[in-house]
């Protein structure tokens, strides 16, 4: 199940929209997009209204993992090879993400007050049916003709091209069923269709299109040829390649968080006009609320308080509790070894953590994230981190493209040098990559105090994202110069071995946790090694790795309610000892 949620681009502004925005990437959103319109709806024609693309090319920038997209464009208002070149260039910002929504235009008010020509229904509709064709050409060809009643194209070049292959992702917006449904089949290519058609007044609101209805037989017909066909709600036919569910299995949830202003089809006596749908009363939006919130995976009340960090180079945040892959995920191909770590991963992303941090160095590691991350649907919402360790450039070109495999990704969003291996040489090659858009960060590790004067001067020296380094209530000297260093110079800090390597547990072994911990809501000894790691100021997440489900859900709890004070850390610090 996906959770979709657009905003209107009425009434807003963008603080306000990037505010919710990086909120719905935090509490595990799967997309959002913005709707397309240039006025209010109203005889008044005032209010604010933002700019779809240029409100999107910002987001797309801003929130690096959930899919981006319209819903959706007014085909009428721009020519579709603008489009296509603005589309392309969205899709590049965003690694990949942007789902493109186009539909045929309704507001007619809105084309008046701009001069835009409106035309018919029928006029409307084929040109929307050119406009993907020419999309489609301009994305995929090298130069492109086309000869149409609306729109040519001659010897047209699109360069760059978009990130997605063999283009970004259609959705065709409409409630018609003899004619947008045509266009939806023509144009869906390989990726599966799907519909809401329009229901009669006495349908509820939860009831599906039956089998019987034309629009059903038309997507079966495309179903046919290859394609899966699914219900979603709202008024769209999504052409989503990341969805194979069948209807009517399919659950995906759209909530739209629209202006108040009371829009019906046709002309009204205030001058406003189209074919847009009633709005929900208060009390349906909050039923429709109420539904997605109990349709949403377990464990999404701890994700939604989470604790989250920013890191330093722009400020995106990620939850404080990750999961780190040594031994515990280099495992086999086989079923049986896999099961625990299937349902780790799983609790992990309910419980809200997104960071997963591997290596090559980790043996089988890589592909088994990669692998059960796509199995269960999250792999695009993931924050993962991997490291290059090898020597000499070519050797360690050809291990990140290994890993970008392995990971199931086009574009990671953290490499970083493992140990500090050949690390000038593999330093310029890091940033001739997140130059490109092929990592979105890039960073130094290690694991040990001996490789601290080597790791400060890299830290002091060298423009780096991320540092990873080993801290603990066993292992802390971090604490005197990494740390300090690491938050004076804006570089966020991933903390590994926070249990030294067990030796922390065989400390207090037999011991009870002290009442005390009560005060910072820690109910285990676990919980009690990580939230000291945390009260930290410079470190941004911790990653301690587990192929036990119940260990992992003890761990992500660290990241949940208060912190030790600095007077209750040195306590704590005594007490381990």
């Amino acid at each position: 199940m996906r959770f979709g949620l657009f905003t209107s681009m009425g009434a807003q502004t963008w603080s306000g929209v990037l505010d919710l925005w990086r909120h719905i990437e935090a509490t595990g959103w799967d997309i959002g997009c913005v709707t397309d319109h240039f006025m209010p709806n109203t005889k008044e024609r005032e209010g604010a209204m933002l700019e779809s693309w240029s409100t999107l090319s910002a987001l797309a920038a801003l929130v690096p993992r959930v899919r981006v997209g319209t819903i959706v464009l007014g085909n009428t208002y721009r020519h579709p090879a603008v489009v296509a070149k603005m589309a392309a260039q969205v899709d590049i910002i965003s690694g990949g993400r942007l789902l493109l929504g186009l539909g045929a235009g309704w507001q007619q008010n809105e084309h008046e007050a701009y001069g835009i020509p409106f035309g018919t229904m029928r006029e409307r509709l084929e040109r929307l049916d050119e406009a993907c064709q020419v999309m489609k050409a301009l994305w995929s060809q090298r130069r492109s003709d086309f000869k149409g009643r609306y729109y040519q194209l001659a010897d047209a070049p699109l360069d760059p091209k978009p990130v997605q292959t063999p283009h970004p992702e259609l959705m065709i917006g409409g409630g018609g069923e003899r004619v947008t449904l045509r266009i939806v089949a023509k144009h869906a290519g390989r990726t599966r269709s799907s519909v809401w058609p329009r229901r009669s007044p006495r349908a509820s609101a939860a009831t599906p299109p039956t089998r019987a209805t034309p629009a059903w037989r038309a997507l079966r017909t495309r179903s046919a040829t290859g394609s899966t066909s699914s219900a979603r709600p709202g008024r769209a036919c999504c052409s989503s390649r990341a969805c194979s569910v069948p209807w009517p299995s399919c659950a995906a949830t759209w909530i739209g968080l629209l202006p108040r202003s009371p829009r019906r089809s046709g002309r009204r006596a205030d001058g406003s006009v189209g074919q847009a749908p009633a709005p929900l009363s208060r009390r349906a939006v909050l039923r429709l609320m109420a539904a997605a919130a109990g349709a949403r995976p377990r464990g999404t009340e701890a994700a939604a308080t989470m604790r989250l960090r920013p890191i330093p180079q722009g400020g995106e945040t990620i939850p404080a509790v990750g999961l780190g892959t040594w031994r515990t995920f280099d495992v086999g191909a086989s079923a049986a070894p896999r099961e625990p770590l299937r349902e780790v991963l799983q609790r992990f992303f309910e419980l809200g953590g997104r960071v997963i941090d591997s290596s090559p160095m980790y043996g089988a590691a890589e592909g088994v994230v990669g692998d059960l991350g796509a199995e269960l649907g999250i792999l695009d919402a993931l924050f993962l981190a991997t490291k290059v360790w090898m020597t000499g450039r070519d050797a360690g070109v050809a291990q990140m493209e290994q890993s970008l495999r392995h990971l199931r990704r086009r574009r990671l969003d953290l490499m970083q040098i493992h140990n500090l291996l050949d690390w000038r040489t593999h330093l310029r090659t890091l940033r001739d990559w997140k130059e490109a858009g092929r990592i979105r960060y890039l960073g130094v590790t290690h694991y040990a105090a001996s490789a601290y004067d080597e790791l400060e001067r890299v830290l002091r020296s060298e423009p780096l994202d991320f540092v990873q380094v080993n801290y603990s209530l066993g292992e802390r000297a971090a604490d005197r110069r990494i740390l300090p260093l690491a938050r004076d110079r804006g570089i966020a800090v991933l903390v590994n071995r926070p249990f030294s390597e067990g030796d922390l547990f065989r400390r207090v072994r037999g011991r009870p946790l002290p009442s005390w911990a009560a005060e910072f809501d820690c109910a285990s000894w676990a919980q009690f090694f990580l939230k000291w790691i945390l009260a930290h100021p410079a470190v941004t997440c911790v990653i301690p790795a587990t192929s036990q489900p119940q260990h992992l859900v003890d761990n992500m709890k660290a990241g949940v309610g208060a912190l030790p004070d600095p007077a209750i850390r040195e306590r704590m610090g005594a007490l381990a000892d």
